[in-house]
């Protein structure tokens, strides 16, 4: 159970890390029209960046980073959450 628990908690991490590397591409790729594609990535969450991008005059990039890497955190815990609650060890499947 305590390797169940383990693998799953990994999978928390994957999804910000893989968001922080597409941020890091997309700066040094194209700093200045690059946000556009990581906002997509981040749909509900990028409303409010590009309003505090706006608002606080700073690189949309800065809170896209931000606020799109904690989101896919929280996506990620929700993913290892629902996998802990519905896959057991000892439970099959049902198709």
């Amino acid at each position: 159970m305590a390797i169940l628990k383990s693998r799953f908690s990994v999978l928390a991490y994957v999804p910000p890390f893989l968001h922080l590397c597409a941020c890091a591409a997309t700066t040094l790729a194209n700093p200045i029209s690059g946000w556009k594609y990581v906002g997509l990535a981040d749909f509900p969450v990028s409303i409010a960046a590009v309003g505090l991008s706006m608002r606080y005059d700073v690189n949309p990039l800065v809170f896209f980073g931000l606020i799109g890497t904690l989101w896919w955190y929280l996506i990620g815990l929700v993913v290892v959450f629902l996998l802990r609650r519905f896959i057991s060890p000892g439970r099959v499947a049902q198709p």
